[in-house]
């Protein structure tokens, strides 16, 4: 894949992680977890929610992730998000589920430079990231190992 073409692919992936994490973040009670949960388990999307945003979020993820890699952490990473804070507020700002972030150190198999979305703030801090030829990877993080992207792209 060169260049432009994965920066488009990354910039894509991440806005609809970010949207999915975040609306599930802000709205539990309007968006329904069990039907995500199941649409991505099943690699399918009901047909009453497939013209919706939520539908075709949910279409794009399970074709780049099935392709690529990535949906047991996503998944995984799903399953939990009910015990998440929806927010953590430091002195030097505050960050939220779905917020865009930067690996600043290597996390693993996850170089520096990866970018990712916060996806549970709790005892731990937990991201997102999508690593090349290894598809989507959770890890526990600290703040310090991360850059904080307040903005609305990468």
């Amino acid at each position: 894949m060169e260049n432009r073409e994965l920066h488009i692919f990354l910039r894509d992936l991440m806005l609809h992680l970010k949207s999915l994490l975040w609306c599930l973040n802000k709205d539990r009670e309007r968006y329904h977890l069990r039907v995500i949960l199941d649409s991505l388990k099943a690699h399918h999307v009901p047909v009453s929610i497939q013209g919706t945003p939520l539908g075709k979020n949910l279409n794009f993820l399970i074709h780049e992730l099935d392709v690529r890699g990535g949906l047991l952490p996503l998944l995984d990473a799903l399953q939990n998000i009910s015990a998440s804070r929806q927010k953590l507020v430091f002195d030097s700002g505050e960050i939220e589920v779905g917020q865009y972030l930067k690996a600043l150190t290597p996390l693993e198999e996850v170089p520096a430079g990866s970018y990712g979305v916060f996806c549970f703030l709790g005892e731990t801090i937990q991201g997102l990231f999508y690593v090349v030829n290894l598809g989507l990877r959770k890890k526990d993080i600290s703040l310090d190992q991360v850059k904080v992207i307040y903005g609305t792209a990468i």
